[in-house]
């Protein structure tokens, strides 16, 4: 089923998943917003082979979410990957992940669900501007992750 979106020539079929609607594009793949078995709402990603510049573009991106994973529900401020999948077949792998808040009701999701990404956040805002609370917060979370990640990165190495 699709909503809010023509019909694209590749609709990818997903164990498991509806596909409801195509909710971002870009040079690495397509964002689904798809609903799982348990009606629980997911961003799906699908990253096609004959839509990458190259095999090692291809291939950087599975190597770069295959690392992050696990990472991915150890901090809080990460999007958890839930799932990731390869359709050989088809040509293209993909990835399950909780869904971004919706730009207009957080964390509720509705099917005219809009991603909150930085640009259609501040397309909103009338001054078109982070306020600066809102951007501390964000520079923190992003100081205190990588300070993490680079203190566990020593770890790993010493107890190696």
């Amino acid at each position: 089923m699709m909503l809010g979106c023509a019909r694209m020539s590749f609709s990818p079929k997903i164990p498991d998943y509806d596909l409801i609607k195509l909710i971002g594009e870009g040079g690495f793949g397509q964002i689904w917003m798809g609903k799982d078995a348990l009606g629980l709402y997911r961003a799906i990603k699908i990253i096609r082979y004959d839509n990458s510049k190259s095999l090692e573009s291809y291939q950087a991106e599975h190597n770069g979410i295959r690392h992050y994973a696990p990472y991915s529900r150890k901090y809080d401020g990460l999007i958890d990957i839930h799932h990731v999948g390869i359709r050989e077949e088809e040509g293209f792998y993909y990835y399950v992940m909780d869904l971004a808040d919706d730009l207009y009701l957080d964390d509720h999701v509705a099917e005219d669900y809009q991603p909150k990404t930085l640009r259609a956040y501040l397309d909103i805002r009338e001054d078109r501007r982070l306020p600066a609370r809102e951007a501390l917060q964000i520079g923190i979370e992003a100081v205190s992750y990588t300070h993490l990640r680079a203190h566990e990165t020593e770890s790993d190495l010493v107890c190696r």
